[in-house]
């Protein structure tokens, strides 16, 4: 089979092991479960998802280096075996330190092989990046699809750790598995239809930069704030998604577990549909348009008392959330180049470690000492306000220079 159309199943095999990696997008579910069965408290089961998904961005930077020296199949068997045996520990785990340990080094399985894939897929696609990147981020972002509603179906059978044993094995199998089927795409590759594709308008990529020059460059700070700001609002609803619709819209567990599914499935849209738009009209651009869109549904879910439009507004916020997590795989290459994307792209994602580790937390703690999650709102259109004039900023640098 020719590399043209073997591409595609690579794609294919990291989609799958990318909503593997989805699996941590589906953790509201467990919350109430875990309270009820253990006694644990709100901000005990929000601390170990914001332990779960910062773990996931920490480590990229080494996953990136790895792959340098070992192949995409070593790194990514590694995240998986470590994926696989801390999802199985967390199964038997009945104490919140271990608690706290298994779902940090379970995040921390993840992120030896998301990046796998960006890094491995982006090259085989130098006509589509936009898309790629916005494809492989809406397997993750499609995790709580698959995984939310599962767990739920299961856990009204038997306990709420069952899920998790049962997960370990499939991630074992899964992710270490068809990972033995990736390799890197040739230098210089370009595809047959390459030069048709040309005609399409296409973001440029930026100076060749690794990452001690990148981390030179007055762009990348601008960039690493206006990400780590404009997720904020997402990993709040992400986190909390379970608890808010049963507590403001009356939705049951059960019901309250398919929408979190949907909402995974909004986050997917998301990642595709803006990493599509941003290659015709650019990814800053698409910025604008996704905090101006974050605005306004923000406000809405401040301040409306309709549950349709409650629902519809967290269902967006997970669309735009989306938007953001899907192209920055994009925004990195465009900005500096796409030969160092393994490490660049590792270290541009420590600001959605940051996000993910400090904004579910401060959501739980406006919900403990208010009684509600409406101010994680408010704060959350601040945030977006600040994220569209940096991004403002960033597009005039850019003419500048």
């Amino acid at each position: 089979m020719n590399i043209d159309k073997k591409r595609w199943i690579l794609l294919i095999i990291c989609i799958i092991t990318n909503i593997c990696v989805g699996f941590m997008n589906s953790w509201s579910v467990f919350q109430r479960p875990l309270m009820a069965w253990f006694d644990w408290e709100l901000s005990t089961l929000t601390l170990a998802y914001s332990i779960m998904v910062s773990a996931a961005s920490f480590p990229m930077i080494i996953a990136g280096a790895a792959q340098r020296k070992f192949s995409p199949r070593a790194v990514m068997a590694f995240g998986g075996v470590m994926m696989g045996v801390s999802s199985l520990a967390l199964g038997f785990t009945t104490s919140i330190p271990w608690l706290l340990i298994w779902a940090g080094l379970l995040g921390a399985g993840t992120a030896f092989v998301y990046p796998v894939t960006v890094s491995t897929m982006v090259p085989y696609f130098p006509e589509r990046r936009g898309m790629i990147s916005g494809l492989l981020a809406a397997g993750m972002g499609s995790g709580s699809i698959v995984w939310a509603p599962l767990s739920s179906l299961i856990m009204e059978h038997t306990i709420p750790l069952t899920p998790f044993r049962i997960y370990g094995v499939v991630f074992l199998v899964l992710v270490c598995g068809l990972g033995m089927l990736l390799k890197h795409a040739p230098a210089d590759y370009a595809p047959a239809n390459m030069t048709l594709r040309k005609k399409a308008p296409q973001p440029p990529l930026g100076a060749e930069k690794d990452w001690r020059q990148m981390m030179k460059d007055a762009k990348f700070y601008l960039i690493f704030i206006i990400v780590t700001l404009g997720t904020a609002s997402g990993f709040m609803v992400m986190g909390h998604a379970s608890p808010m619709l049963q507590e403001n819209v009356g939705f049951t567990p059960a019901l309250a577990a398919t929408f979190v599914g949907i909402l995974g499935l909004c986050n997917m849209a998301g990642r595709i549909c803006w990493g599509v738009v941003s290659d015709r009209l650019g990814r800053l651009p698409v910025y604008i348009i996704i905090f101006i869109y974050y605005i306004v549904i923000l406000l809405l879910l401040w301040m409306t008392q309709i549950p349709a439009l409650y629902v519809i507004a967290l269902l967006s916020v997970g669309f735009c959330f989306g938007g953001i997590m899907g192209t920055l795989a994009s925004v990195t290459a465009d900005s500096f180049g796409g030969r160092n994307l393994d490490i660049n792209f590792g270290i541009m994602f420590f600001a959605i470690g940051i996000s993910s580790l400090v904004f579910p937390n401060i959501a739980s703690t406006i919900r403990l000492n208010t009684g509600a999650y409406d101010t994680s709102f408010a704060l959350g259109t601040i945030f977006c306000v600040i994220s569209l004039a940096l991004t403002f900023c960033l597009i005039r640098m850019q003419k500048r220079r």
